[in-house]
């Protein structure tokens, strides 16, 4: 979960976090978020509403809290909501498919993903988008991996690759072209 990398750098910092969750819980989720004691989780209702942003604002006392949403099941009237009672607004989208973006920042990580698709759109003044594989949410233990090298054979003959998440036909084929070698691709639909 991407904003689990997120969390995790502010709870390190001395912010406290609090997660609304739809069940089933992850269980490698909920193992990496209880390691961090300012990490709450609260159940959520499958749409996100006015009660949820009311509930996380009452658990924050005087204190104005950083909504990040990284659900599609969000309404464009609950982001307004949560900019309307004075909290700062970050929404993770895949996508750019609202008409509206009532948040402070759009954090769109994705390798096809540029400020011009949010251009367009609805905003609030001063809406930042930050897109592209610059601002991917990683955990840190993905950290340990950095500058790790794999043993790749001379000859490849077979090769796996799965996509999702974006205009995966032309993403697929631009990182096949290149290759000499059986491909199978899996594509999401």
């Amino acid at each position: 979960m991407r904003c689990l990398g997120l969390a995790q750098e502010w709870a390190e910092g001395g912010g406290r976090v609090l997660f609304h969750l739809r069940k089933p819980w992850d269980a490698g989720f909920l193992a990496h978020a209880q390691k961090f004691p300012d990490i709450e989780i609260l159940e959520a209702p499958e749409h996100p509403n006015e009660g949820t942003v009311e509930t996380s604002i009452s658990r924050w006392g005087n204190d104005k809290p950083i909504f990040v949403w990284d659900s599609y099941r969000v309404s464009g009237e609950t982001l307004a909501l949560t900019s309307k009672r004075g909290c700062r607004v970050v929404l993770f989208d895949d996508m750019a498919d609202r008409a509206n973006y009532p948040v402070d920042f759009i954090v769109n990580q994705n390798a096809h993903a540029s400020s011009a698709m949010y251009d367009a759109k609805i905003k609030l003044p001063g809406t930042i988008a930050l897109t592209g594989t610059r601002f991917i949410q990683l955990r840190k233990q993905f950290l340990e991996h950095v500058g790790w090298r794999r043993t790749v054979q001379k000859d490849v003959q077979n090769i796996l690759v799965s996509l999702g998440g974006g205009p995966v036909m032309s993403s697929g084929f631009k990182l096949l072209r290149p290759a000499k070698a059986s491909i199978t691709l899996f594509l999401p639909f």
